[in-house]
């Protein structure tokens, strides 16, 4: 087997994709900017589109939560990428892969994408791996254990269930939703996948006849404790 040629027809495949990632980015980020400059005129288009004061204050409470949700959400979530980056960064340094710098950038940026970009980012310095310690590959699978069991405990563990407990969204709702938006928007909606299961999980909480769905969309923990306090 040519390894080169195989390992660069990978790298290339992989840098295209990456390219489409970072594009994607872009025009989140592009439609975050434009959603702040219009954000201070936000209150009061919600006062003129609800007349009357118990629907404005109605509307006023859902937004306050949803931003003090995402709020928490975001910064959870810069904690563990950040943490997951650093592990990264100094195991592959610990194991002489080239590039453990960039290796962590990169595993900091894709564990935004919930499940999926966690193992997506073990895959680049797993080939450079193969490469670096060609024809040996005992270096390149110690490499690929080391990163896949970090990523799989953090991204498909770790992650849903503290992001879940932050937005009281159950791990199950949490990956429902990445692989819902995931398929319909791609890595877009996959980055606003849980934002979204949040939004709904509060909509819903406001309103009566849609509370049900609320409570079966929250991770159980404070309900638990609600009947624990009441015994």
């Amino acid at each position: 087997i040519n390894w080169g040629f195989t390992i660069r027809g990978y790298l290339l495949d992989l840098s295209s994709s990456f390219v489409t990632i970072i594009s994607k980015l872009v025009m989140v980020i592009v439609f975050l900017v434009f959603m702040l400059l219009g954000s201070p005129y936000f209150e009061y288009k919600v006062k003129k589109a609800f007349v009357t004061p118990h629907g404005s204050e109605r509307a006023r409470k859902i937004l306050t939560t949803i931003s003090w949700q995402i709020g928490r959400y975001l910064s959870a979530l810069a904690l563990i990428s950040a943490v997951t980056g650093l592990i990264v960064w100094m195991s592959l340094e610990y194991l002489q892969v080239d590039f453990a710098v960039t290796w962590g950038v990169l595993a900091f940026i894709l564990n935004f994408i919930p499940t999926i970009g966690s193992i997506v980012a073990s895959i680049p310095p797993i080939l450079v791996a193969v490469v670096q310690f060609y024809p040996s590959l005992t270096a390149p699978l110690i490499t690929a254990l080391t990163l896949l069991t970090i990523q799989v405990v953090i991204g498909n563990f770790i992650t849903p269930k503290v992001m879940g407990d932050r937005l009281n969204l159950s791990p199950v709702v949490v990956l429902i939703s990445l692989l819902f938006w995931g398929l319909i928007w791609g890595v877009v909606g996959a980055l606003i996948s849980v934002i979204i299961a949040a939004i709904i999980k509060i909509v819903c909480e406001n309103f009566p006849m849609l509370n049900v769905i609320s409570v079966m969309m929250g991770s159980g923990r404070i309900y638990q404790k609600e009947f624990e306090e009441k015994r």
